[in-house]
């Protein structure tokens, strides 16, 4: 038996979306549904999974993701599941809509799971939701697309929250004189390179604007 039960009293779909099918098939594939009530509140204990709204770095291709849903576990979609599956898949690719990824003919989403969503752990060690799955190959075991959550950021920012908390500053951060400055998950930090004998600058993809 579930946890728990929510209503449903919202469904916005992305008005730019278009089954077009072929490799544009993901594009602007996501929607979006709003509670009748805070999951997190009605569930002590429930964290959200925050949504990334950066462009991906150039690390994630290649790295494998993790990919949850309810759907079938056969092919075909056979094999009714009322079950929430979990898989990892390796990033093969990287489009500016979506980013394709690979089962190793062992495991993948399947059908049913579509909407559900891609997983990775981001280089400042937060897990954030990135995709959402659009589409796949129907052995359940190869290749599936997501659409990318940092391409739909018009559509989803205004069901996210009202004003961007970090004015426009991400993980990858900034510098402010000597001070290096960053937010993750509408939280500002603030670090005084100076004070540690260091000065703020460039630290590399994978770390973004820090002291060095």
């Amino acid at each position: 038996d579930p946890m728990y039960v929510f209503e449903v009293v919202e469904v916005h779909v992305n008005p730019d979306y278009n089954p077009r099918g072929g490799a544009d098939q993901a594009r602007s594939d996501q929607a979006v549904m709003i509670l009748a009530e805070s999951a997190s509140a009605a569930v002590p204990g429930i964290e959200p999974i925050p949504v990334n709204r950066d462009p991906l770095p150039p690390a994630f291709l290649g790295t494998v993701v993790q990919n949850v849903g309810y759907g079938s576990t056969e092919p075909g979609g056979g094999g009714g599941n009322t079950l929430r599956w979990w898989t990892t898949e390796t990033v093969t690719d990287v489009t500016d809509f979506d980013y394709t990824v690979y089962g190793g003919g062992v495991s993948s989403v399947c059908f049913g799971d579509s909407g559900g969503p891609g997983m990775w752990t981001f280089p400042d060690g937060v897990v954030r939701v990135q995709g959402t799955v659009s589409w796949g190959d129907p052995s359940c075991m190869d290749y599936d697309h997501f659409a990318r959550t940092d391409d739909n950021l018009d559509f989803l920012l205004p069901y996210l929250v009202e004003e961007d908390p970090c004015h426009g500053l991400t993980w990858e951060g900034a510098c402010e004189g000597n001070d290096a400055v960053w937010c993750i998950d509408g939280v500002t930090y603030r670090r005084d390179c100076a004070a540690c004998g260091q000065v703020c600058g460039d630290a590399g993809a994978s770390l973004g604007w820090y002291c060095i």
